[in-house]
């Protein structure tokens, strides 16, 4: 008879127990956050992002994905996908020289947005969002820009690189959606054009 340990201790259930066990502190110290137990508790993101990654360790490809190599990749869906970055790309890349950031200034969001990262976010303690005036800003998106920010240089085109790439991640992920609930190029096709 096999025993329990090997049947229930895989590296998917360790790595999706761990991530819940990750999502309870991020919501524990989330909690004590707002109750002004621990104000600007650093366990809030870095709990949410151990989850996350946890989460995505568990569903990685197995080693039977990892021994056959790239050469599983080759296949026409592969190529298919591939097409849509590039042309998702090059077509950003086009009209660079008439994009809104080339003007006299940015567009009104941006302004704001880069105005409340400095104002509420470097060099403040953590805070998940913040009132202002009639909204609430989430600052996750804020601390996402920031990293583009001393990456390249607290200057306007960094930041545009780091909404390219999020735009990047956002329209790829939606190809893939679209592609898994109707399985069809044409559909994934349009969704990709009319992005």
């Amino acid at each position: 008879m096999p025993s329990l340990e090997g049947r229930w201790l895989t590296p998917k259930t360790l790595f999706l127990g761990l991530s819940f066990i990750a999502t309870v502190v991020c919501a524990l110290s989330g909690a004590a956050h707002y109750r002004k137990m621990t104000w600007g508790d650093a366990w809030h993101p870095v709990g949410w992002l151990l989850g996350m990654l946890f989460l995505l360790l568990a569903f990685l490809p197995g080693r039977d994905f990892l021994n056959a190599g790239f050469r599983s990749l080759v296949k026409p869906k592969t190529g298919f996908f591939l097409f849509w970055i590039l042309f998702f790309v090059v077509s950003r890349l086009w009209n660079f020289r008439t994009a809104p950031w080339n003007g006299d200034a940015l567009f009104d969001e941006s302004g704001w947005d880069l105005w409340y990262l400095k104002a509420y976010v470097i060099d403040h303690p953590y805070q998940p969002a913040w009132f202002h005036i009639v909204i609430s800003r989430e600052t996750l998106f804020h601390y996402y820009v920031w990293g583009f920010l001393k990456l390249f240089g607290f200057n306007i085109l960094a930041y545009q690189a780091a909404l390219f790439v999020i735009w990047l991640t956002t329209f790829l992920f939606t190809l893939l959606l679209v592609d898994l609930f109707f399985c069809s190029y044409i559909v994934t096709s349009v969704t990709g054009a009319r992005f």
